[in-house]
């Protein structure tokens, strides 16, 4: 467990308090759905943190529909930080904030499909997440998305194209997968591939597929 001087825990937590402050009148009187977000990240990212005041204040958020504060609420409730731990109320908060197009929300929901994770396994559906996921720009997305592609569906081209991206975007672990599955791969279907992730990021992940 971390701990803290007395003298720094105090100062940190005089820091953090004022900052709650600043933002509490927007936090309650309005209803700002950022501002009780904004604090409850500052009661579980600050030193020492309370996971339980954390968890409150972003719940507000995520009642509001607050994309971001959904999909933290999901990893929460999958870790049982400041609430009880409760998968399937993991995955229905991951679900609204994947609908409304959060990244990171897709990719933990796609986890869970890929692993049976609180639901049935279903290769097809983690694929589907992850690849919303991926053509937004998200780096482990791109990792899972290739590592699928190539695992799963044998399509190693595809695999070869998402981990390459993921590299080129500075996943180094991606880098090692790439080159692994390489051995499997022809000559030709390296160049496809390679053509493929460079047009793939020219478009902006608007022409990912063949």
């Amino acid at each position: 467990m971390l701990t803290l001087p007395l003298e720094l825990g105090l100062e940190k937590i005089l820091i953090r308090n004022e900052k709650v402050k600043e933002l509490h009148l927007l936090a309650t009187e309005q209803n700002n759905a950022d501002a009780q977000l904004e604090i409850g990240l500052l009661y579980i990212r600050e030193v020492p943190r309370d996971f339980d005041e954390g968890a409150h204040w972003i719940q507000k958020a995520a009642e509001q529909n607050n994309a971001d504060a959904q999909g933290i609420l999901g990893i929460l409730y999958a870790r049982g930080l400041g609430v009880s731990k409760d998968i399937v109320e993991a995955k229905r908060w991951y679900l609204l904030a994947a609908e409304q197009g959060n990244a990171r929300a897709q990719v933990n929901l796609g986890r869970m499909y890929e692993e049976g994770d609180g639901v049935l396994k279903d290769k097809r559906e983690a694929l589907r997440w992850y690849q919303l996921a991926a053509e937004q720009g998200d780096v482990l997305a791109q990792l899972f998305l290739g590592q699928m592609y190539a695992d799963y569906f044998k399509d190693y081209v595809l695999g070869h194209m998402w981990l390459n991206i993921s590299s080129a975007n500075g996943n180094l672990v991606a880098g090692i997968f790439r080159d692994n599955y390489e051995n499997s791969m022809t000559r030709d279907q390296i160049h496809r591939a390679t053509e493929m992730a460079q047009a793939c990021m020219e478009s902006n992940y608007k022409t990912c597929e063949r």
